[in-house]
């Protein structure tokens, strides 16, 4: 059983300043350099484009894939980020991976073990014009899908390997509609003064004293909870299962192992919907319709529901439940997990894998500070890997064996770089001290510049003795001699006779760059970072729809 993978890439919306966040058309085929040039004239990238050790962050992800062997690769991204993607990964990625495969093939084939010989998984990539991840699944992908799936977010780096999700994913049990991954939120290098991910209460079972797996079974988040002043927990719940678990450690991968019985379940959810909106516009026939389309229903799910779930069973009924899949993906699955107790008669179960905790290594850059940790995450593994303790070019310049420096930098006499990424075309002048930090392509740092724990956007300008600490400068900023900054967002002011300016105080601050999920409507396209509002609640349970 070969499984389809499906790569959502979203536009980041607590990446800001750094990505795409609204549908500016493309004024720059700069593929190069990667960069997007938006109708205001500020550079950023495309979110899967983000450069995570000098590497775009969905290279990663694609690396992982290859390990697992998937059925075939689908990128799913909006039109207007689909063609920077597409051109990037063909010019850069595409060639080495069929150089690696290439290799792999010719050292096996000399070999006994010829059976691991393989072709790499293709690589599609689909256009998305939906609003949300939901409806893209429900509207775009659904008939792409022949099988067994995975949904993955582009932005996950971790030392995982794949089969061990896959073999959870296979070994769930008969009633498992999907397996959702969990993973614990890192305490390292987050900035109090900025938010970290949005937190969650995840209701769970570990079901200890049984031999089914642990299931997911509702979330809330934090702010409906504080608003309301009380988690409610419904009682139905407790009724199916009296010793669920309540935490607020747990942080949603984005990850989803489905089986293809998901699929139909969304045909029946659009046929019922269909159905309905047929009868609003006949009200005068709607008794005799309901009695037909009951008939008519019976008929239905006699053919279309009985679905083998696993190679040894005989059969399963997937019973109808309508539900809205035109929201995000965590919404769905958040509701897809509430079947299983909302009512009086048991619906199919969501499983849950929560990935060890100091044992594991599991990172996604959804945000500005877990971005700055998979950065360390990369370069530790870098450093690791190093003999010497330093690097000392021509100049005199001191580079860590911690850093990743392009060759085609520039950096002048007596710098000092330590545990920073620094892209391509970038000029570092004199007596610079960076440590901690990630500079992007074509920026010019100027003369005895002292740099902690900065992120600096492509084609940005830094003044001398200039000094910055826990900062993040927006693309084409420029930052004015002798300034000291600690703990702010640089960005443009725009004005609207479209003239711009850099704030005299160091730019804007931005209090609300990372302010994620306040307004579903505004990123819904956002894979990964929207997540659970409390929908209303039709019932507890006790009566049978």
């Amino acid at each position: 059983m070969r499984i389809q993978a499906f790569i959502f890439c979203g536009r980041g919306r607590n990446l800001s300043p750094f990505t795409t966040n609204t549908n500016s058309s493309i004024e720059s085929n700069d593929i190069e350099s990667t960069n997007k040039l938006g109708n205001d004239g500020t550079v950023t990238y495309p979110k899967a484009l983000l450069p995570v050790g000098n590497r775009a962050m969905i290279e990663y992800v694609l690396d992982w894939c290859d390990q697992a062997d998937f059925k075939e690769i689908n990128i799913v991204a909006t039109a207007d980020e689909i063609d920077i993607i597409q051109s990037y990964l063909k010019k850069k990625f595409l060639k080495l991976r069929e150089q690696e495969f290439d290799v792999i093939s010719k050292v096996v084939s000399q070999s006994n073990h010829t059976h691991h010989l393989r072709t790499p998984a293709p690589i599609n990539f689909i256009i998305s014009k939906a609003s949300t991840t939901g409806e893209s699944l429900s509207n775009e992908i659904i008939d792409k899908i022949n099988g067994d799936f995975v949904i993955l977010p582009c932005d996950f780096i971790t030392d995982i390997p794949p089969q061990v999700l896959i073999d959870q994913y296979r070994n769930r049990d008969e009633n498992n509609l999907a397996l959702s991954i969990y993973y614990t939120k890192s305490k390292e290098h987050i900035d109090k003064k900025q938010k970290t991910n949005k937190e969650f209460f995840t209701i769970y079972s570990e079901n200890e004293n049984s031999d089914k797996q642990p299931v997911l079974l509702d979330c809330y988040s934090k702010e409906g909870v504080t608003r309301d002043k009380y988690l409610q927990i419904r009682t139905h719940l407790l009724w199916n299962y009296p010793n669920c678990i309540v935490s607020t450690k747990l942080l949603n991968s984005f990850i989803y192992f489905c089986s293809f019985e998901l699929c139909k379940l969304m045909r029946k959810n659009q046929q019922l919907a269909v159905k309905k909106s047929n009868n609003k516009h006949k009200p005068n026939e709607l008794s005799s319709i309901d009695d037909d389309d009951d008939d008519n229903d019976n008929k239905e799910e006699t053919d279309y529901t009985m679905i083998k779930t696993r190679y040894f069973n005989t059969s399963n009924q997937l019973i109808n439940d309508p539900i809205n899949f035109n929201k995000s993906l965590s919404k769905i699955f958040r509701d897809l997990a509430r079947r299983s107790w909302k009512h009086s008669k048991p619906r199919e179960t969501i499983s849950m894998f929560i990935i060890p905790e100091n044992i594991t290594t599991f990172i996604r850059s959804n945000n500005l500070n877990s971005y700055m940790e998979a950065n360390r995450y990369i370069l530790k593994l870098k450093s690791r890997n190093k003999t010497f303790s330093s690097n000392t070019n021509s100049s005199g310049a001191v580079i860590g064996i911690d850093s990743l420096v392009d060759d085609s930098c520039k950096i002048m006499e007596k710098s000092n770089i330590k545990m920073s990424a620094i892209n391509t075309k970038s000029s570092i002048g004199n007596r610079c001290r960076i440590t901690g930090s990630i500079i992007f392509n074509n920026t010019t740092i100027e003369d005895e510049v002292i740099l902690e724990n900065v992120i600096i956007g492509p084609n940005a300008k830094i003044g001398k003795k200039t000094k910055l600490t826990n900062c993040y400068v927006e693309g084409q900023f420029i930052v004015n001699d002798k300034t000291a900054i600690k703990g702010e967002t640089l960005k443009k002011l725009y004005f609207e006779n479209g003239e711009n300016d850099n704030d005299q105080e160091g730019g804007e601050k931005d209090s609300d760059y990372d302010d994620d999920d306040d307004d579903d409507d505004d990123d819904e396209s956002d894979s990964e970072e929207e997540f659970y509002e409390d929908d209303d609640f039709e019932d507890d349970g006790l009566f049978e729809r």
